[in-house]
């Protein structure tokens, strides 16, 4: 994605399942309250207010995200544990694959997904 003038590459959701220019990241990541985490702070990975399967998921997928929230890159990523993750939040997002950490245009994913709630992405960014 590029911005108005279509000239500087811009950190936007593309083909995450559409591009969205001029928008805020539709990722945020949270505590099990719902609170929106701040840099260094392990939080549950959102999208668009539901849950990103760890199926596919890479570092690359965190770095990527992590900088489209507006952070510098990621630190850690984690998964296997369900612990704390609020009854109301549904897996939104599986197989979120980035074949390099720098462009969310390289990301591919599927909002159909064959997860458990267990396979929900805990994500630090820094």
């Amino acid at each position: 994605c590029y911005n108005a003038e279509g000239t500087v590459p811009r950190w936007e959701l593309c083909d995450i399942p559409t591009c969205i220019v001029n928008s805020a990241s539709p990722f945020r990541t949270v505590d099990s309250n719902g609170g929106q985490v701040a840099a260094g702070t392990e939080g549950i990975l959102l999208y668009n207010g539901m849950l990103v399967c760890d199926d596919g998921f890479s570092n690359n997928s965190a770095t990527v995200i992590c900088r489209n929230m507006g952070f510098g890159g990621s630190k850690s990523w984690r998964s296997e544990d369900d612990n704390g993750i609020p009854s109301n939040y549904d897996i939104g997002l599986d197989e979120v694959r980035c074949k390099n950490n720098h462009d969310l245009g390289s990301c591919t994913s599927e909002t159909s997904h064959d997860c458990v709630r267990m396979e929900s992405v805990r994500l630090v960014c820094e």
